[in-house]
């Protein structure tokens, strides 16, 4: 929850920002709120954050993830579940803050396009 808060914060001038508490509720939000981006802690007390995601039938374009470690079977799933960068924690805010608005302008840049 801390994360979460601090990235609503964060995010929430520029963004419409909406929490899931636990991670048995994302695919509901997902396919009701269909959103551009996603932005997922891997590791949840009741569940794991790339399971969750190969349930779902909608996935955002821009999906990052936060994890507490990192090895290759990890970034093999993460890339199989369509996330688009891995970040590790603890991870400096302004980081992850600069991080995700690169691959939101990339988003823009290639609906643009479209």
């Amino acid at each position: 929850p801390v994360l979460a808060q601090v990235l609503q914060t964060a995010l929430g001038k520029d963004y419409a920002v909406s929490v899931c508490e636990n991670g048995n509720e994302l695919p509901a939000v997902l396919e009701e709120l269909r959103p551009e981006a996603l932005i997922l802690n891997l590791f949840q007390r009741k569940t794991d954050g790339i399971r969750v995601l190969e349930q779902t039938r909608y996935q955002p374009p821009v999906i990052l993830a936060f994890t507490y470690v990192l090895n290759d079977s990890l970034i093999m799933d993460a890339h199989r579940a369509g996330i688009c960068e891995l970040l590790l924690l603890p991870c400096p805010r302004a980081y992850m803050l600069q991080r995700f608005q690169m691959h939101m302008t990339r988003f823009d840049q290639l609906k643009g396009g479209m």
